[in-house]
């Protein structure tokens, strides 16, 4: 009786304790992983106060130069990267697209300096990715992956990815990225309910979206996104590639997508099998080539594209 209530009352002591010093714990990682964070992207411009029309874009300009690439992951015997070659120019819009495994995700790895080339280079700015200092590397590019993680924090904090923001650019980042509706006036809502019993879930749909708008509110001159919109129906993707094409207007952007809604507004399509570059062109250069893949790969979707 009485002892057992005793030993319950000793064991939820207990329990309290080490709950408390593991959240102590827990946000003292995370301020000094919001720290980092805004050290990585201090004094961002707001999107706001660029307006496309109104900066001139170099597009002869080139901004990331691959030389004969190759790339091997250790303890594999094939090359998932084999002699690509390829400029960027500013102000780019490029789509990649091919077969799942054919070396997409590999690629942009390497142009933001995540993976080293077994052979071959990479150039940023003009200047050897392995010179560049990596904080100053990673400041210059947006990237959304597949992979994406958000946090059970506050729905600004995960957009700003920081304690401290610019209310005013979340909200805008939201707007561009389609979170237009019941979410503007709830930036100090907690997403997910592990931190607070009245935080939100959100979709799959809105994750992505809300990733999206980190990238938007992050204002990178170089945009990269994997995949951005695989949990969103053709239909919506189609209006939100058309959005954000708007948004990032004035940046170098890179889509990466199994589905091909993004490359008719792109100004450039890359089509990658094998680890290898097959075909480069617009969209419409492209689908003129019948026996290309890039056809093959057009016409197995056509039927979400007939809009």
């Amino acid at each position: 009786g009485m002892l057992s209530v005793f030993r319950n009352l000793n064991n939820s002591i207990l329990t309290f304790c080490a709950e408390t010093v593991n959240r102590r714990k827990i946000t003292e990682w995370l301020r000094l992983f919001w720290d980092y964070c805004d050290y990585m992207a201090h004094d961002a411009p707001c999107p706001s106060e660029q307006v496309p029309s109104m900066r001139k874009i170099e597009r002869d300009e080139t901004v990331i130069s691959v030389d004969k690439l190759c790339y091997r992951y250790d303890k594999s015997e094939a090359f998932a990267l084999r002699d690509i070659t390829v400029d960027i120019k500013k102000g780019e819009h490029i789509a990649i697209v091919g077969r799942n495994g054919s070396g997409k995700t590999t690629f942009i790895m390497q142009l933001c300096g995540l993976l080293e080339p077994t052979s071959g280079s990479v150039t940023v700015d003009g200047q050897p990715i392995c010179d560049i200092k990596k904080d100053k590397l990673y400041e210059k590019f947006g990237i959304m992956f597949q992979d994406f993680k958000l946090v059970s924090l506050p729905l600004g904090e995960n957009i700003a990815v920081s304690e401290n923001y610019d209310r005013d650019r979340v909200l805008e980042a939201m707007r561009a990225s389609g979170l237009n509706q019941w979410f503007d006036d709830e930036l100090d809502t907690y997403l997910f309910k592990k931190y607070d019993p009245s935080g939100i879930d959100v979709s799959g749909g809105e994750q992505q979206k809300i990733a999206l708008a980190r990238v938007i509110y992050r204002d990178a001159e170089i945009v990269i996104m994997d995949e951005p919109t695989a949990a969103l129906d053709p239909i919506s993707e189609f209006n939100l590639y058309n959005d954000i094409n708007c948004v990032f207007a004035d940046k170098t952007v890179i889509f990466i997508s199994h589905r091909l809604s993004s490359c008719r507004f792109c100004d450039r399509i890359l089509v990658f099998d094998k680890g290898t570059i097959v075909q480069k062109g617009s969209h419409e250069s492209l689908i003129s080539d019948e026996a290309g893949l890039y056809t093959a790969l057009w016409n197995a979707q056509a039927q979400y594209y007939q809009m």
